[in-house]
């Protein structure tokens, strides 16, 4: 009796107090290294709950956290205005193309799978996601109004970074080596920045131009029927025969 009273008693009374006082800990005080750390704790807390009476409380938490991931941001709207510059230009050419061929870009290459990874807490902490496939998106379709807007971008992802995992980290080590080359770029940027105009149109245009090419052949070709049996004509009237000479004068008449 006293065995199956410590048993039930025990982590009946320890665990509700410290598994989901722990859980609340780590979203509100705790670092965000050790929810990443904790993850494993959380799981067999939750398990082990199963056989108190808490298991109730437990099981309607669940859904909460495989709720699955929030959509991805938007990389267009046609109701927002389109803008090209010299400096978007160069963001998207030089600098996004450097850092996607680094070897520690790929976790940033795509939003953050939270239902994949096991993080049912990040989309909780983590209020405005964004990684570099949003970021390449959003320049191939002119959706940045000026390079500041793209660079805040670059900031928000390493910022989010830093907040939820914890310093030393592995993924922290990868992302401080993209932001330093992502320093390195942007102080190449040129300073000033100028509008370049979009060329979406060039197509159309060009569709045109082929078209009114294809046209004109059909032109000349009908000119040339026309025009080519002239030619011939003029050679055979020119040639002409000389006239003929004069007749001789008549002989002249006998003498009386």
């Amino acid at each position: 009796m006293e065995r199956e009273s410590g048993a039930s008693a025990g982590p009946t009374a320890r665990l509700p107090g410290e598994v989901y006082n722990g859980i609340n800990g780590m979203s509100s005080e705790s670092g965000p290294g050790k929810r990443l750390r904790k993850l494993p704790a959380m799981g067999d807390g939750l398990e082990s709950t199963q056989m108190s009476s808490t298991q109730s409380q437990a099981q309607p938490q669940q859904p909460s956290h495989a709720t699955g991931n929030p959509p991805p941001p938007e990389t267009s709207n046609p109701n927002r205005s389109k803008r090209l510059t010299n400096q978007l230009q160069f963001l998207s050419k030089v600098l996004l193309k450097t850092i996607w061929k680094h070897q520690f870009a790929w976790p940033f290459q795509q939003p953050v799978d939270a239902v994949k990874l096991n993080l049912p807490d990040y989309y909780k902490i983590i209020k405005q996601p964004m990684d570099m496939g949003t970021i390449k998106k959003r320049l191939e379709n002119n959706y940045y109004l000026n390079a500041q807007e793209c660079i805040q971008d670059f900031n928000t992802m390493f910022t989010n970074c830093y907040i939820y995992n914890k310093q030393g980290d592995d993924i922290v080590l990868m992302a401080e080596a993209l932001e330093k080359i992502f320093l390195q770029k942007i102080s190449e940027m040129p300073q000033e920045e100028i509008e370049i105009p979009i060329q979406t149109t060039k197509g159309s245009r060009g569709r045109g131009r082929k078209e009114a090419v294809q046209s004109k052949p059909n032109m000349s070709t009908v000119q040339t029927v026309t025009q080519t049996p002239v030619p011939p004509l003029a050679p055979a009237q020119t040639p002409q025969l000389p006239p003929p000479p004069p007749p001789p004068p008549p002989p002249p008449p006998p003498p009386p």
